[in-house]
Order: structure tokens, then C-alpha cells, then sequence
């Protein structure tokens, strides 16, 4: 990619000369001649200096479009080149959600090694909007989560797999636990856990108590450890929504998950990868397992 352009980017994303320079190996003298350079070069001025560091003027901001356009264009055509000329990948880069991670990746991952058996997994458990824009730098090569619009155009591929319906998980003791569901009114006193690093549960499940009128969720923990959440509903008495789908993992643990009625929100889910990515044949392979995966399950 273009000196200039690879610069612009660094300080557009960092907002500082000093952090932008570390990020792409330069000098900060050598960083700022490059942006001086290209802003000689377009003939106008790409950021406003202040004292806490820079910030894209408008012409940066209309710049800063085309330039992630261009990066994204660069980065799918050396992936391209590469799957003409690899076999494959050293590492698989996985960005995944709750699903995903507790029940599919690990035993399509084994499979996929008896075809590859040198491959490494590198897995990271992020919400979309951490592990989306990853995907599109480049920084991973599978995102497995709930599929949602995108950006920027045809940067990604979507590949729905699944549909997910949230439940509630409960203890045995709870007196729920031999009922078929859980009712609306049952959920106005409970004490609830919300698993997740992003704002989508707390979200769901506030829209979903307006909707019934139930007032507002008592929201007791909010916790990013799926274990540390079954643990305090095992031991202290509170509930937890995750997707009724883990019930083998959830059941494991010695809880129940009980679906709610009216269900609380159901979503499709599945991966995103670029598509220049898809020459290689470990990725390629990767999702073929795991739609084979999903479609079994479908007629258990």
C-alpha cells in the first residue's frame, strides 16, 4: 500500500503522531514528512493539530472513506495472491461469539485437523463490534457470531447458518426448572445475570420487561466469564439469558435452560469472512464443517 496512505490511516485511527509512528514502525520525523508529503500531494490539509493530538478535518473525513476502500482492496488482493500460491494457512484467526465458542469451534476445529494437521487455532472471544472490525483490517480470518448489516460495502461475506433463540438458564432449585417455559410475570423479581462484553443482552432484555410491562430488569452482575455467570446461578440464586441452544453445556453445569413465552428475541447467527479469504482452503473448509455441524443438529 502507499507510504502516504498506510501513514494517513495510522494517525487517523491512533489520533497521535507519536503511538501512529510506534504502530507502523516509523520515526515520528519520518511519519510526519509522509503526511506533509500527501497532503502536498491532495492540496489540502488532512488534519487539525490541537494539543491533545490530531483530528480528521472534513477533507480528512472524506478522505478517510477512500483510503479504508483502497486498504481493503489491497489486503483482499494479497490474500488472493496467496491462496494461488499456498496450501493453506499456518494460523486460523477466530473471532467468536458465546455460541460458537462453548459448542461448535473446538470439535469442527478437530476435524479440520485431520485434513491440516500443522494448523494452528487462535481463538478470541469478542462481541461483533470488536471482532468485525478486526476482520475487516485483516486481523482475523472468521468472525462467528449473530449476522448483522455491515461495512464497508463488500468488505465482508456473510454466511447465516442458524437460528438462535434466547432462553433463561435456571437452578434446580428454582422451582422453575420442571416447567416448560417461563411466563412474562414469572421474570419480574428475578435477579439477573447478563453475560457479555457488549450492550446487545442488556438491551434485549430491557425491551423485553417495556414490552410486557414488567418495569425494569433487576440487573444484579454483569460478567464477561460464561462460567463465572452459571456459578452465580448455581449458587445465589439468580437467572441468566443465553441462547436456549447451549442447553447440552448449560445442562453439563447442572442447570436448565427454560425457553421464555413469548420468546425474549431470536436472531440469526452464523460467520462473516472476506471474501478474497476464501481461496483458502483451510478457511473454505472451516465453515463447510460447521455448516455440516449446524445441519445435523437440525435433525437430532
Amino acid at each position: 500500500m502507499d507510504k502516504g496512505l498506510s501513514a494517513f490511516l495510522a494517525i487517523a485511527e491512533h489520533g497521535n503522531l507519536t503511538t501512529a509512528a510506534e504502530k507502523i514502525g516509523l520515526t515520528q520525523p519520518s511519519l510526519t514528512k509522509r503526511l506533509a508529503n500527501l497532503e502536498h500531494e491532495l492540496k489540502c490539509q488532512l488534519f487539525t493539530r490541537h494539543r491533545r493530538g490530531m483530528s480528521l478535518t472534513p477533507a480528512g473525513k472524506s478522505f478517510f472513506r477512500r483510503a479504508q476502500r483502497v486498504e481493503q482492496e489491497m489486503l483482499q488482493a494479497h490474500e488472493e495472491l496467496r491462496s494461488l500460491e499456498d496450501a493453506g494457512l499456518d494460523v486460523l484467526r477466530i473471532g467468536s461469539g458465546p455460541l460458537f465458542h462453548q459448542q461448535h469451534v473446538a470439535p469442527v476445529f478437530s476435524k479440520l485437523l485431520l485434513e491440516f494437521p500443522a494448523l494452528r487455532l487462535d481463538l478470541t472471544v469478542n462481541p461483533n463490534e470488536i471482532s468485525l472490525p478486526m476482520l475487516i483490517r485483516g486481523d482475523l480470518d472468521i468472525v462467528l457470531g449473530v449476522i448483522q448489516p455491515t461495512g464497508p460495502d463488500g468488505a465482508l461475506r456473510s454466511m447465516p447458518m442458524t437460528m438462535l433463540e434466547h432462553g433463561i438458564i435456571v437452578s434446580p432449585q428454582s422451582g422453575l426448572a420442571d416447567q416448560p417455559g417461563v411466563l412474562p410475570e414469572q421474570m419480574r423479581d428475578m435477579r439477573w445475570v447478563l453475560y457479555g462484553d457488549d450492550e446487545d443482552t442488556g438491551t434485549w432484555l430491557n425491551n423485553y420487561f417495556q414490552r410486557n410491562s414488567l418495569g425494569l430488569p433487576h440487573i444484579a452482575v454483569r460478567t464477561a466469564s460464561f462460567a463465572t455467570g452459571l456459578g452465580l446461578v448455581r449458587g445465589s440464586g439468580f437467572v441468566m439469558m443465553s441462547p436456549i441452544q447451549l442447553a447440552p453445556v448449560i445442562e453439563k453445569a447442572g442447570l436448565h435452560v427454560l425457553p421464555a413465552i413469548p420468546s425474549i428475541t431470536s436472531f440469526t447467527s452464523g460467520a462473516y469472512v472476506r471474501p478474497s479469504s476464501m481461496g483458502f482452503p483451510a478457511i473454505r473448509r472451516f465453515l463447510e464443517l460447521l455448516e455440516e455441524a449446524f445441519a445435523a443438529e437440525q435433525l437430532e
